[in-house]
């Protein structure tokens, strides 16, 4: 199977992480439901043993929605689960041995922070470059920060499709359109953003405009904490459990779990006045307080995301930090929230 800019228009990464009580199965499942391309299996921490289990469970899984399977650095499970191709980094394989080991016919991605990587991984075979960081991450400790100007030389430099990945959720797609990338790599997402996306990538595709109606806890999920006004839509984290009111309690239940861990450790941090641990911390926040419009913390999670690098503490990030601590509260003190905590 070889691939093209429309089967990258919509590249699923997999991450542990955002599971939230599910399997990973039902995830990548929801996700080429909702219009997923592309999946490329990433595990760093399985054992081989399940590593191929998984692999060769996820692979048929895409099989049924005709959509490109390929395995992030680990070259060998590839080829004993016939995968339809790597994607490796710059300190894995070099691309012309995996295409010398895979074939002409499978795929091959590599991860690109420079024009010249970009250059030699096309000649060496590959079929697509993945370049970034865009920006910090700390979804992958080794991610290298990629300038905009290098993002957009190496799409001018290169003829196979090039997409940008990034962890960051308030970025405008038709930027990097413009500037000559397939497509962007970005999480999390919900089920209406994923069919938008969808839509508007692919014209000459149906895909339908029903969302399935919402769970009992789902009607609930657009909540006024009790000492503001300010709301708070929590139905874009339940937005892939239809109307299983159980796992929609469940993934509140994790959220509310996580946000009180990450809420201490920006306490934490103030206490030692660690800069980089607040900074990361507000970078993991990001995402879900994005979903759930929680517009008060927002500017200070991102100005916060944007001073990852700085060492100096300031008080203009305590006091941002402090903000945020404040919000995260009120987050917590939502009756939804409240109610699954007490199990009613």
């Amino acid at each position: 199977m070889k691939c093209d800019k429309e089967n990258l228009l919509l590249y699923a990464v997999t991450d542990r992480h955002w599971l939230e009580g599910r399997t990973l199965h039902e995830v990548v499942k929801e996700s080429l439901e909702g219009g997923v391309t592309f999946v490329q299996l990433r595990e760093k921490k399985l054992d081989e043993e399940h590593f191929l289990e998984e692999a060769k469970d996820l692979k048929e899984l895409c099989r049924e929605y005709h959509v490109p399977f390929v395995i992030n650095d680990n070259v060998e499970i590839a080829i004993e689960m016939d995968a339809d191709g790597v994607h490796v980094g710059q300190s894995d394989m070099e691309a012309g041995d995996v295409r010398a080991k895979l074939g002409p016919d499978k795929i091959i991605g590599v991860s690109a922070q420079t024009v010249e990587q970009a250059v030699l991984a096309e000649r060496h075979g590959a079929d697509y470059l993945g370049v970034g960081a865009v920006f910090p991450t700390s979804s992958k400790d080794d991610a290298v920060e990629v300038p905009f100007e290098t993002l957009k030389a190496i799409c001018e430099a290169v003829s196979i499709p090039v997409i940008a990945i990034t962890a960051r959720g308030d970025m405008n797609e038709n930027d990097f359109l413009q500037k000559g990338f397939a497509g962007m790599l970005q999480k999390p997402f919900n089920q209406s953003e994923l069919k938008k996306v969808v839509k508007n990538a692919l014209p000459h595709l149906t895909v339908s405009d029903n969302i399935p109606d919402t769970s009992p806890v789902q009607k609930e999920a657009h909540e006024t904490s009790p000492h503001t006004d300010q709301p708070y839509n929590f139905s874009p984290l339940t937005a892939f459990s239809e109307d299983d009111p159980e796992a929609a309690k469940e993934i509140l239940r994790t959220f509310a779990q996580e946000t009180q861990k990450n809420m201490e450790k920006l306490q934490t941090a103030i206490s030692n006045k660690d800069m980089e641990a607040l900074c990361a911390t507000a970078h993991k926040m990001l995402p879900t307080f994005l979903m759930i419009e929680a517009q008060k913390a927002i500017p200070m999670l991102k100005w916060l995301e944007q001073q990852r690098g700085t060492q100096t503490y300031t008080p203009e990030a305590e006091q941002a930090a402090e903000a945020v601590i404040a919000e995260t509260k009120q987050v917590l003190a939502c009756k939804i929230l409240k109610d699954i905590e007490r199990g009613s």
